[in-house]
């Protein structure tokens, strides 16, 4: 759902086999757009805009190994993408892309995972990821997981964390080593962080394992250990909060 034509109310996108189509407030079909017969996109839509008019358009990825990018007003086709054909074999792409200026170039990207599987000959299993840009200018929200954010409401507008948020928070504060010798993780601050931050430890799950206050101007060498002897060996996330910023950082113990 999203305002893909401008009128200030929500529209509804849906897919009905091998069938796109739109429908209005009242459930009026608005358009409608037809992919080859027996061709469908069992993962839904995504709305973005691609063509630089300010509005959503509908992105999808197909059975038939295509990206194919709708113009949110009328349905017309603004592109068609054969990842199948650059891939050379059968490919079916059962993946909701992802839209976001991934690289930060100032322009959209769409990412897709695509294969074929055998049953129950796994074995012979194929598949790639593709990311492809567009030639529209990087504008509104992200599109960075399946159906759009944490309640799968694939509903815009959506309040989400975007590709360039993180761009411009990761790591600008600190940066992190383990020392295997005295089981510390130690911290090494930037120059303008401010007297006193806040340093949480994080597993994968998101569960905080240790959480800690240290004060930056009493660190020897812009430098603060924190002693983590009593985690076990794995992947986590140091998280460090100043009054104006979270920065954050992924590290190994071992």
């Amino acid at each position: 759902m999203g305002d893909i034509n401008g009128d200030g109310k929500l529209e509804i996108v849906f897919i009905s086999g091998a069938k796109i189509g739109v429908l209005d407030n009242q459930g009026k079909l608005i358009w409608s757009y037809n992919m080859q017969t027996g061709i469908t996109a069992f993962r839904g839509v995504v709305l973005s805009d691609v063509n630089n008019d300010g509005l959503p358009d509908v992105i999808l990825g197909n059975y038939g190994g295509s990206i194919l990018a709708l113009n949110g007003i009328d349905g017309n086709l603004i592109f068609e993408y054969s990842i199948a054909q650059i891939y050379g074999k059968q490919l079916i792409i059962d993946h909701g892309p992802l839209v976001a200026d991934f690289n930060q170039d100032g322009l959209t990207d769409i990412f897709v995972v695509g294969g074929l599987t055998y049953y129950p000959q796994v074995e012979n299993n194929y598949g790639r990821a593709y990311m492809i840009t567009t030639n529209s200018a990087s504008s509104g929200k992200d599109w960075l997981m399946f159906r759009a954010n944490e309640e799968r409401n694939a509903v815009l507008p959506i309040n989400t964390t975007s590709v360039r948020d993180n761009y411009e928070t990761k790591c600008k504060l600190f940066y992190s080593s383990f020392n295997d010798i005295d089981n510390t993780f130690k911290l090494y601050f930037a120059k303008e962080l401010l007297s006193t931050v806040d340093i949480s430890i994080v597993d994968i799950l998101g569960n905080i394992i240790i959480q800690t206050n240290s004060s930056y101007t009493n660190a020897k060498a812009n430098q603060i250990s924190v002693n983590v002897s009593g985690l076990a060996n794995g992947l986590y996330y140091i998280l460090v909060k100043n009054e104006s910023n979270i920065s954050f950082n992924k590290i190994l113990k071992y």
